[in-house]
């Protein structure tokens, strides 16, 4: 995914359309359309920084050697959407969903560690 898809897949789970980020942003719709449709390094510093702000995002971020969680551009668009629905949350929600997937991966590192009777029993068969 190269930075302008990056940032299209990030207004997209934000936002129901471009039009509605561009009122959000306060960017003409038309600067967005095109500056996505030729390309996000080609519009204007003060644009992207907008864009940025809007999104919640660090300029960095857009950078292609930016290595926090690796490339963000490399994430799947499931990934993405979990990201988008995770800072939509309250912060008790948040709190509440982290409590949750750390239980969920001690469950996981658990239950591998199990050896039932019928898979040894099945390995020798």
């Amino acid at each position: 995914m190269d930075t302008t898809e990056f940032v299209l897949a990030l207004i997209k789970g934000k936002y129901k359309s471009v039009r509605q980020f561009a009122l959000a942003a306060d960017i003409p719709y038309s600067t967005i359309k095109s500056g996505l449709k030729a390309g996000i390094n080609g519009m204007a510093v003060e644009t992207v920084i907008k864009m940025c702000a809007t999104l919640g995002i660090q300029l960095e971020s857009l950078m292609p050697n930016h290595t926090d969680f690796g490339d963000p551009r490399q994430l799947s668009s499931e990934e993405w959407r979990i990201i988008t629905k995770f800072r939509n949350l309250s912060d008790n929600s948040k709190l509440e969903l982290v409590r949750y997937l750390d239980f969920r991966e001690q469950l996981d590192e658990h239950n591998e560690s199990i050896r039932y009777p019928a898979d040894e029993q099945s390995k020798t068969r």
